[in-house]
């Protein structure tokens, strides 16, 4: 009783304390208010692959990078979904901001109306008693509350690294560091899961298309394979396993069973409904239906499951609109006929059923073709790293890249060594370090596999096939009206999903219209249309190749980017002689053999695209763009945010005669 009193006496003497009560499963929980920066409602968390368990993930906050633990993880709790009662509590510890999540926020208890008792070395609960601080107790009553140990819980080291430094902290590296802020970095950004990861553009030695893959036996799971490029057996990792996520092809199979089993127990309440004579309670809304979203979101190049999706999206339309034309039926008393109608909702899940196994099928068989293989480089070996799509290639400034988290600093995620945000914190790129994502005993054996002619590779400035690298150039690819083609990747600042292009009257025949490059408003040029090949519709696999010419920036829309690749000098021709001379033709600068002169491709010179009197014309219609920039973008605040957004039309005055290309060749 002596030391309960003592206790009372030190929780009187914390002038203006208080403590928030919060519930975590079916137990309430408190903490010293003085602790919590804010709270809020609960939102969606990015993911951080080989995290702790307890990790939700990271949220933006206000242009702030948080990670948020779930504390009912942490305290080995049932996990249930998240309501709207759940809160996120910011927590200030060690000049670090953490999010927990709880269940819901009860209320503020000032400290005199309770008492502090000692923590029992077992609770009743079950909660580990070391994430308990004390037990409080309200001083008119027996309800207790489990003050929680925040430092526990984050087990945050105050020696680590803080993700948000003090003030002047921040002033001095600033200062120090004001020559690096305006440095850019180029990251090759890529897919696993809903998440979007990056590796800068170095370490990246190629992007290839997926070929057939030669199993290896008992090696890990993630380990799938061997893949020839020319003479060499690279290993390839699958980066969806590595993470603990099971494969892009199980993932969307799994999918669509669940989502198939939703429509089925959909069809047997319409049919009970119309057995009972009564409305039918099930959805009638085809803009509300998990199916048509996945399938609207379910972005492919492969005209095979392209087919298969819009085929199923077409049967799942008709089912709603069979299902509407029943209600009604069932609301008139027109029971018979509603009935009878049934027979046309069995026949189309039926159809259902029978496109969905071809959807599967369809993805077993052709997802290769959106996943790519990023050849990267680690220490002395090349690894092949499957990802699930490709995003872009994009310069982002160094000073919106943020240190991971201190909290991640763990042996399951230090290959994360930094995050990238875009879009005013909407985006984030999660930056891997390739040189940690594997320990040593793997990497051996990578090396092992990682070999050409029996040798292991990668001699000091050898390239893939042990070719000195200045006798390499790496390329770009990309096709057009089933031509390929290719850059230098010195010339390519960014490659972008095609989005909005403004037309702008008048321009020159070869200016498609301008985009909006973060800010920046550039023209955009159709090199189907200066190539004078047919015009087609833009497709999921367009692209923007983000070039400068003349000093101006221009983005060159091409039906699709194949890979980026190292190609030996020698094996590229110069252009043959019957094209030389022709300024229409000037622009190829070799022809590439690869595969016993099975693959051709024309190596193409970004600054001879076009004529010097075109690009007289370029600069113009620069001019005028630039003429007009602050309208064009006081428009694109209303717009939807977007790396490509509608931009208001711009009046240039300029003709050109067009000038005749190469058409297509082979």
């Amino acid at each position: 009783m002596a030391q309960l009193e003592i206790k009372e006496k030190e929780a009187s003497t914390v002038i203006g304390e208080q403590i928030i009560t919060f519930t975590i499963g079916k137990e309430l929980f408190g903490t010293r208010i003085s602790l919590i920066k804010e709270i809020v409602r609960f939102s969606e968390v990015t993911r951080i692959p080989r995290a702790p368990t307890y990790l939700s993930g990271l949220i933006n906050l206000r242009g702030h990078i948080l990670p948020v633990i779930d504390s009912r993880i942490r305290l080995k709790m049932k996990v249930s979904d998240t309501s709207d009662a759940s809160r996120i509590l910011i927590i200030d510890l060690y000049n670090n901001q953490i999010g927990v999540i709880v269940d819901s926020v009860r209320g503020v208890i000032p400290f005199e109306d309770i008492v502090l008792e000692k923590t029992p070395d077992v609770l009743s609960t079950g909660v580990d008693s070391k994430y308990i601080k004390n037990i409080i107790r309200y001083k008119n009553g027996n309800s207790i509350i489990m003050e929680l140990s925040m430092e526990t819980l984050c087990e945050i080291d105050p020696n680590s690294i803080s993700l948000n430094r003090p003030e002047s902290m921040v002033t001095e590296v600033i200062v120090e560091n004001r020559s690096e802020i305006m440095d850019e970095i180029q990251l090759v950004t890529f897919t696993i899961g809903e998440e979007e990861y990056g590796f800068p553009i170095e370490s990246v030695r190629e992007i290839l298309r997926i070929d057939k893959i030669t199993e290896v036996p008992d090696t890990d799971n993630y380990i799938i394979g061997l893949f020839a490029v020319r003479d060499l057996l690279l290993p390839i990792v699958d980066l969806r396993t590595l993470f603990g996520l099971e494969s892009l092809r199980e993932k969307l199979g799994a999918d669509i069973d669940i989502l198939l089993s939703i429509q089925q127990d959909w069809r047997d309440q319409l049919k009970a409904d119309v057995e009972n004579r009564q409305g039918f309670l099930g959805l009638l809304d085809e803009k509300e239906s998990e199916f048509i979203h996945f399938l609207d979101t379910l972005r492919t190049s492969s005209e095979e499951i392209g087919s298969e999706v819009q085929k199923l999206k077409f049967i799942l339309l008709e089912l709603y609109r069979e299902a509407f034309i029943i209600n009604k039926k069932i609301q008139l008393k027109e029971f018979e006929e509603s009935e009878t109608l049934l027979d046309k909702i069995e026949y189309s899940f039926n159809q259902l059923e029978l496109t969905s196994d071809k959807l599967k099928h369809a993805i077993n068989n052709f997802l290769s073709i959106d996943q790519r293989i990023l050849v990267i480089e680690i220490g002395s070996v090349l690894v092949g790293f499957m990802v699930d799509r490709m995003q872009q290639v994009i310069r982002v400034s160094k000073d919106i890249i943020e240190n991971a988290p201190s909290i991640l600093s763990t042996e399951r995620s230090e290959n994360l060594k930094g995050i990238a945000k875009l879009e005013d914190g909407n985006r984030l790129i999660l930056l891997l370090d390739q040189n940690t994502v594997f320990n040593k005993n793997v990497m051996q054996l990578l090396m092992d596999m990682n070999q050409t002619k029996g040798d292991t590779i990668l001699e000091e400035k050898k390239d893939i096939n042990n070719v000195s690298v200045s006798n390499i150039r790496q390329l770009v690819t990309f096709k057009m009206d089933n031509v390929e083609y290719a850059v230098d990747i010195e010339s390519v600042q960014e490659i972008n999903r095609f989005d909005k292009v403004t037309p702008v009257p008048r321009a020159p025949s070869f200016i498609e219209g301008v985009m909006n490059l973060r800010g920046s408003v550039i023209p955009a040029i159709d090199l189907r249309k200066r190539f004078d090949l047919d015009i087609v519709k833009h497709t999921e696999s367009t692209r923007i190749m983000i070039v400068s010419i003349a000093n101006t920036l221009v983005g060159l829309i091409v039906d699709s980017v194949n890979e980026v690749l190292r190609m030996e000098k020698r094996i590229i021709e110069k252009p043959p002689s019957v094209l030389k001379g022709d300024e229409n033709t000037e622009y190829i600068s070799g022809i590439g053999k690869l595969d016993n002169g099975e693959r051709i491709i024309i190596i193409i010179d970004t600054q001879k695209i076009f004529s010097g009197e075109e690009t007289d014309e370029l600069l113009e219609t620069e001019k005028i763009i630039h003429g007009e920039e602050e309208v064009v973008v006081e428009k694109t605040i209303t717009e939807p945010p977007s790396v490509l957004e509608d931009e208001k039309k711009l009046v240039g005055e300029k003709k050109i005669s067009k000038g005749k290309l190469l058409k297509k060749s082979r």
